[in-house]
């Protein structure tokens, strides 16, 4: 038997992807690199605020092990290499999507 809230939180996830790609119409997903990353971005924009913050990527890179990807590049350095405009020390989808197709 599945619990409730294991419902209620794919209910959420659901409706997060779709407030997602509505809130990217205009990005243009053209490609399965750029649908990648906005789905990966909307796993980890923790408080759904459209912002990637250094706090969320470190809180998601200690979740989910990638320390073990690289000793040299750490999630929250994607803030640092991929912040533009305005530079405010937290990554937006569009900022984020860029960075994944090399358009930094």
């Amino acid at each position: 038997m599945q619990h409730e809230g294991t419902s209620l939180c794919l209910v959420c996830q659901e409706m997060l992807l779709l407030v997602y790609t509505m809130y990217t119409k205009n990005v243009h997903l053209s490609t399965e690199r750029e649908y990648l990353a906005t789905l990966m971005f909307s796993f980890y924009d923790r408080d759904l605020d459209f912002y990637l913050s250094p706090d969320e990527a470190r809180e998601m890179e200690e979740k989910e092990h990638f320390e073990r990807l690289s000793t040299s590049c750490a999630l929250p350095d994607i803030i640092t290499y991929s912040d533009r405009n305005p530079v405010d020390g937290r990554l937006s989808v569009t900022e984020f999507i860029a960075a994944f197709n090399g358009k930094v």
